[in-house]
């Protein structure tokens, strides 16, 4: 009897708590802004916003800043790792972005013994 009436409470707090809206209060001016969703309601602004944005892509540019960030392997934490964040931090200062790189300390597991093994038709095993 205890446990249902307890589930009963916890259940009309739940549903009470769920059918009100959240309000929010801000103290911020309210600022016209125009969303990608908005704009995207209208077809002709949605091409034409593209349209910009793709003549001002290089498509050299891209393809050189890929081959730069690719050209070693970069897992969590290695070396190139960190020299790719700075060479996008870097590339996003000097078009006048306020980049910053931000350090966090995680747990990684990193295997010790790697084992590829093929069963069939020949059994081979490749452990690193």
């Amino acid at each position: 009897m205890k446990k249902r009436i307890i589930g009963f409470v916890t259940l009309f707090i739940f549903l009470s708590g769920c059918s009100k809206s959240p309000t929010v209060e801000t103290n911020d001016p309210k600022i016209d802004q125009v969303s990608t969703f908005d704009i995207s309601l209208d077809k002709e602004n949605q091409y034409q916003l593209e349209s910009q944005f793709d003549n001002v892509l290089n498509p050299q540019n891209l393809n050189d800043w890929m081959k730069h960030m690719s050209s070693k392997p970069h897992n969590v934490g290695s070396p190139w790792s960190k020299q790719n964040a700075e060479f996008v931090a870097e590339k996003f200062k000097s078009w006048g972005y306020d980049a910053k790189i931000e350090t966090f300390e995680v747990l990684v597991p990193f295997p010790k013994i790697r084992k590829l093994e093929m069963v069939a038709p020949k059994k081979n095993v490749i452990s690193t």
